[in-house]
Formats: structure tokens, sequence, C-alpha cells
């Protein structure tokens, strides 16, 4: 069963969502209704956001990534540096090189912040054992 939530104007306290539930998102020309699943990631620029969901389709979105930070769960979706967040369940690889980047289901490569590196990696390491 799916739940719909709508993200608003209002900045009130709210239940986190869960990964099978369905999010209504203003974007630029209207509202996007979507699984929660389906979002790839979020990625921040100045105040406006661009959302990535599966299919190859991107959103301006005009709120934060903090605003979603406190919204999608906390389990299926990592701040990995102060301009990303993203779904760990399309993260396609995790390369090594002078720091760390995550190619993601859409082909769009992020890197991880040197501060949230090893947080990340422990929070992997015990969805990777539970999964």
């Amino acid at each position: 069963m799916f739940m719909k939530t709508m993200i608003n104007e209002k900045n009130e306290s709210r239940p986190r969502l869960t990964f099978s539930d369905k999010v209504d998102i203003p974007v630029k020309d209207g509202v996007l209704h979507c699984a929660v699943a389906d979002v790839i990631r979020i990625e921040s620029d100045g105040s406006y956001s661009t959302l990535y969901v599966s299919g190859g389709k991107r959103y301006v979105i005009s709120k934060g990534l903090k605003e979603y930070e406190g919204l999608f769960p906390e389990k299926e979706f990592f701040r990995v540096h102060k301009s990303h967040l993203i779904n760990i369940h399309k993260i396609v690889k995790l390369i090594h090189t002078d720091g760390s980047l995550l190619e993601m289901g859409d082909g769009s490569l992020i890197e991880v912040a040197r501060r949230k590196k090893s947080v990340f990696l422990r929070a992997m390491n015990v969805i990777g054992k539970a999964g």
C-alpha cells in the first residue's frame, strides 16, 4: 500500500517516508508524483536542486537538500556530499581514486566528501551484510 506525501511550503514536522511510499514533489512546471524508490539522487545548486529519477528524467525543484534529507528514509538515502543526497540502491559502482566516487544508475559520478567517507563506507558495509 502506497502512502502519498506532499512536500509543501510549510516547514512542519512530518514522518519520514518509507522506500515503498509515493511522494508529490513541486517541480518547475507542476507536481511530480513518483515512488521514493525511483529517486536516484538530488543535487543541490544554490537555492535550487535537481531531482534525478529512473528513466533518465530530471526536474528542477525549489527546495534544498536539507528538506529532502529529513523526509526520505535514512536507511536508503545518504548525503555523501554537501551537494548530493543519493539513493544507495541506485549505486552501480564505488570507484577508489584520489578520493572516492560513486557511479549512479543514471551514469553520473558523485564525489563522496572526505569527511563523510568513513561513515558512508561503514553504513554500506552494514547494509551489504543485511541485504
